[in-house]
């Protein structure tokens, strides 16, 4: 009786685990290109010895 609860919950959870999988792609594309956004803003920054405008940063990774 135990196994087959247990083996239920364990199924129950690999499919909810499976089910959030695209969501978790999604997020990990967004984070990819908004920290590529700040490391080519932050290099420009570096190359034109320029004070760094936080703002204009944010608005560029939020693009």
């Amino acid at each position: 009786m135990a196994t087959r609860l247990l083996n239920t919950a364990k199924r129950k959870t690999e499919k909810e685990r499976l089910s959030t999988l695209p969501q978790l792609e999604k997020a990990s594309r967004v984070l990819a290109r908004a920290a590529k956004v700040l490391f080519e803003e932050l290099e420009l920054v570096e190359e034109q010895e320029a004070d760094l405008d936080v703002a204009a940063l944010w608005a560029a990774v939020e693009e």
